[in-house]
């Protein structure tokens, strides 16, 4: 796991505040969290064992990070910890349904960005996910995953507006899986429907793209084809921060358990809600047997591969 750890104050409201606005908070949580974070603690608990490279300060947010990944059985031993930054940390508003917005509080670039991190473990790795992070080190991490014949999933996440498609290229066309939200797909190619953008970006290089549509599914692009996942219903979903990051885990846990893009996605989905039942982006992030059981109705009920 390579990418962004950081600190979720998370809000409930009634509603999302609008213009000029006023809202009463019904609540204010710290949970742990950061994108990439949030995928490598889903694989945890999943079942697989994950090594996370990435930085935080020296501050009170850093130590409870590294504690939160160490009661989630998630090695950081190559998570660096920089001597006078401020931990990166978001403001996670969250209304009635589950509906969110995220503010990114301002932070020292140095945090968010890995400045020759250790990669050495990669080579004992299956798979590597690399969320948001400076260009050179995911498209180093992807660069020795292939030589190791390692998967490599990439999300660039916020990056995919900030750079666009020509400055991730380097990583796109050393990726297996891709996985983008409907915005960062449009942000990268410019074209308005889902399917287009998924036929330019599996054109940049990956193997699989797994487009993100929210409560219309995944759209999960190979080469060979195109087809909507659907979502499974979550009528009770009270917070859908992080559902992207659970789907990549699942998804992921799946793969390296030899089940097919399809069913991967399937099982990705389930995982995604059944954390969107819970406040916090990894809160609620399921096992194996009840991502595994949720996808069921789906897979046939077959064994596992």
């Amino acid at each position: 796991m390579l990418g962004d750890v950081a600190v979720d104050w998370v809000v409930e409201v009634d509603q999302l505040p609008r213009r000029d606005d006023l809202v009463l908070a019904q609540s204010c949580e710290r949970f742990a969290g950061g994108s990439a974070a949030n995928v490598g603690v889903g694989l945890a608990r999943l079942g697989c064992d994950v090594t996370f490279v990435g930085e935080v300060g020296d501050d009170d947010g850093g130590r409870f990070l590294l504690k939160a990944f160490e009661q989630e059985g998630v090695d950081a031993w190559d998570v660096v910890t920089l001597a006078g930054r401020e931990t990166a940390s978001c403001v996670v508003v969250v209304e009635d349904g589950g509906d969110h917005m995220i503010i990114v509080l301002p932070r020292d670039a140095d945090v968010h960005r890995l400045h020759d991190p250790n990669l050495t473990r990669v080579a004992e790795a299956q798979a590597v996910h690399i969320g948001p992070t400076h260009t050179d080190a995911a498209r180093e991490a992807a660069r020795r995953a292939q030589e190791n014949d390692a998967l490599a999933f990439y999300a660039p996440g916020g990056l995919a507006q900030a750079l666009g498609r020509d400055l991730l290229q380097p990583v796109l066309e050393l990726t297996d899986g891709l996985f983008v939200s409907y915005n960062e797909a449009f942000a990268l190619t410019d074209h308005s429907t889902p399917e287009g953008a998924a036929r330019v970006l599996l054109d940049a290089g990956p193997g699989v793209v797994v487009q993100t549509l929210g409560p219309n599914g995944v759209l999960l692009a190979t080469p060979d084809r195109l087809r909507r996942i659907p979502a499974f219903p979550a009528p009770d979903a009270r917070d859908t921060t992080g559902a992207g990051d659970a789907f990549a885990a699942g998804f992921i846990a799946a793969r390296l358990r030899g089940f097919d893009w399809d069913a991967a996605a399937h099982i990705g989905s389930a995982a995604a809600a059944l954390k969107v039942r819970h406040l916090g982006a990894r809160t609620g992030l399921p096992s194996w047997d009840e991502a595994r059981s949720a996808a069921a109705p789906r897979l046939g009920g077959g064994t596992d591969p």
